[in-house]
């Protein structure tokens, strides 16, 4: 089995770089596209001097004029692997990640060991060795939606029922955690199954693309899963957090939660954009109220000390 991954890059060039550099001699990816997702700075340039240096036949570079977001940029390199390369396996893979050569040789062999998956990836830690909290989370049900729309009750829900990532990975037998949903930092799908799920559905700019390919998994009756002994490191949301403000990150949130909400969880029925407006503006009361003033009186506090 080869497997091909794809690099999104948006303004980011030094990670982008720094990440393919350490790929690029793994013995278990076969290819590599990195998407210049319309970066408004010099990363196509820096980039494409880093392929024309390193001189990689597995490299490839393709620049996109515009900014279509997450969803439409990995669209773009996946295509690509689809339809230039015999990638059995497409990776997705975020510039502040950092993995092993195993973990991608660990992928093809459980993706050999059970067919029954269609998504994999490895433990998702920070870069002291600490399990991630947003590894992977419960799927978001009506219910489970509109808990994910409060911060407090977000908060609320973990601290009466535990950790939901380390409680599932503790009761979980054998090689493989089976969960609803992955984060999309990285995680390896079958080229196959990508080709059945239409690809990424580009509604969105940002945020719950996870949700909704995992949506589109469990209609085709595929799994998802964790391997439990191999790992990677993820410094969260280190390139988005350059780029956006709390505020317009929630701002960009809920404008996909709405997508998700009516398209995925209501099919289109006028209910879901009703219901949603309601849930929205209880939020934006959290956020204002509570939320604004925690993080400017926690950043003040960090600063302080």
């Amino acid at each position: 089995m080869k497997i091909g991954i794809v690099i999104l890059n948006y303004n980011d060039y030094e990670r982008t770089i720094e990440c393919a550099n350490h790929i690029i001699h793994y013995s278990s990816i076969a290819y590599i596209v990195i998407v210049d997702n319309g970066s408004s700075n010099q990363s196509f340039k820096q980039i494409s001097d880093f392929s024309n240096l390193i001189k990689s036949p597995k490299l490839k570079i393709i620049k996109s004029d515009v900014n279509g977001g997450y969803a439409s940029g990995n669209n773009i390199g996946i295509n690509y692997l689809l339809n230039n390369t015999d990638s059995d396996i497409i990776g997705i893979v975020n510039p502040d990640i950092f993995f092993e050569n195993i973990l991608g040789e660990q992928i093809k062999e459980q993706f050999r060991n059970h067919p029954d998956f269609a998504i994999l990836t490895g433990m998702q830690t920070d870069k002291h060795g600490n399990v991630s909290k947003r590894a992977f989370w419960r799927e978001l049900t009506v219910p489970q939606f509109i808990i994910s729309m409060s911060p407090t009750a977000s908060k609320l829900q973990n601290l009466l029922f535990g950790d939901y990532v380390i409680k599932k990975i503790k009761n979980s037998n054998g090689e493989i955690v089976d969960v609803p949903t992955v984060e999309g930092c990285l995680f390896f799908i079958r080229a196959s199954v990508f080709r059945k799920t239409g690809g990424f559905d580009e509604g969105t700019f940002l945020f719950m693309e996870e949700d909704i390919l995992a949506s589109k998994i469990r209609n085709l009756g595929g799994k998802i899963g964790v391997i439990k002994d191999v790992r990677f490191i993820h410094d969260h949301s280190a390139t988005i957090g350059k780029f956006i403000s709390y505020l317009n990150r929630v701002k960009i949130m809920n404008k996909s939660k709405r997508y998700y909400f009516c398209k995925y969880l209501f099919e289109g029925k006028a209910l879901g954009t009703v219901l949603f407006s309601g849930i929205e503006a209880v939020s934006w009361l959290e956020q204002i109220f509570i939320m604004v003033p925690y993080v400017f009186i926690k950043s003040r506090f960090m600063k302080n000390n």
